[in-house]
């Protein structure tokens, strides 16, 4: 039997909708999920699993309508979907009252149930509000344990269903599906998978994204691996500035790692070390190169020693004096941003 696995889509979300890049990420996560759709009639997968938050808020019909359009497009998979805690079965949620088709299986009950799938059972619930403290996972009890049983469910955090793999594996599931975390989390001394949002969301997600893709034996042993499969990844890097360095060898030293990296991808860029006192970043310009949220955190290259001799008898001076040998990072950043302090000030005085 073989699956696909798959959590954490966040339909409706918007990310970096104030970014420049962020225009059209919200139609990148449909296109997204359409992707794997193809990608699972392709593998001939005989189960899609979605382990909750498929919307990143309450859907409304229409777009459910929508989802259930692609799901048409598969010939044979069977589909097994949750509500999670960013889309929970409300009083109002139209979840409720929405048909799916007849290969797709929403298991709508706010406790854990089993659901028969053609030869397979698949436990799971929905969540009914957007937190469940409960460790609802622990005591279940499977009903068949000859045939193959997969648990599909959504949480791991103390706010959300709370559960250690490794304990969950003594239940006698074939497989454990999860969802809720947004980076991939697989399993090697127990058949558990997280597979991380299907899209990064937002620049702490950096690294692959996609879907875990497996097969289970009769005999109910499972093997699984991840898929990178998202259409961008963040990356969150550093560059070295030296006091040599002028604007145009910082543009190119970025233009060589967005090039090298991928420059469909979203980057925050750490500009470090020294540069000299006379240059000043385009900030803007810079970031003009591509997707690109940049962080000036360079230091001034001052002479301290030339900038102490000058400045004996006035409070510069003096700082300099109890700061410039002191070798911990706070005393060095002190001493520059200090230094630039007072030097701005002295500059207003003479003007």
């Amino acid at each position: 039997m073989k699956f696909i696995h798959v959590a954490d889509l966040h339909l409706g979300m918007h990310p970096d909708a104030n970014k420049p890049w962020g225009k059209n990420r919200d139609q990148e996560l449909w296109d997204t999920f359409e992707r794997l759709i193809e990608k699972t009639e392709e593998e001939k997968a005989d189960l899609l699993l979605i382990a909750g938050d498929l919307f990143h808020r309450q859907p409304m019909i229409s777009e459910l309508r929508q989802v259930d359009y692609l799901f048409q497009k598969l010939s044979r998979t069977k589909v097994v979907l949750i509500a999670g805690n960013h889309d929970p079965l409300t009083k109002d949620s139209a979840y409720r009252s929405f048909a799916w088709s007849d290969h797709v299986f929403f298991i709508g009950s706010d406790k854990v149930i089993p659901v028969k799938v053609g030869d397979v059972w698949v436990y799971g619930f929905s969540y009914y509000d957007s937190t469940n403290p409960n460790p609802v996972y622990d005591t279940i009890e499977i009903q068949d344990p000859s045939a193959i049983n997969i648990l599909l469910g959504h949480g791991g955090d103390v706010n959300h269903c709370p559960f250690q793999p490794e304990e969950l594996a003594k239940l006698g599931f074939s497989y454990l599906a999860f969802g809720h975390i947004h980076k991939p989390d697989l399993s090697s001394t127990v058949p558990y998978g997280m597979p991380g949002s299907l899209e990064p969301l937002d620049i702490t997600e950096t690294g692959l994204h996609g879907y875990i893709q497996g097969e289970i034996s009769e005999e109910g042993i499972c093997t699984y691996s991840f898929q990178a499969f998202s259409k961008r990844s963040y990356f969150e890097e550093e560059i070295l500035c030296e006091p040599y360095d002028t604007e145009l060898s910082i543009r190119d030293k970025i233009l060589d790692l967005i090039s090298m990296e991928g420059i469909e991808n979203i980057y925050k860029i750490h500009l470090k070390g020294h540069r000299d006192v006379d240059l000043e970043f385009d900030i803007d310009k810079l970031q003009s190169l591509g997707n690109i949220l940049l962080v000036d955190e360079t230091l001034l290259d001052y002479d301290f020693e030339a900038l102490y001799q000058m400045n004996q008898d006035n409070l510069l001076g003096l700082f300099i004096r109890d700061l410039k040998d002191k070798e911990d990072e706070l005393s060095k950043q002190a001493l520059y941003l200090g230094t630039r302090a007072l030097l701005t000030a002295m500059e207003g005085r003479e003007g």
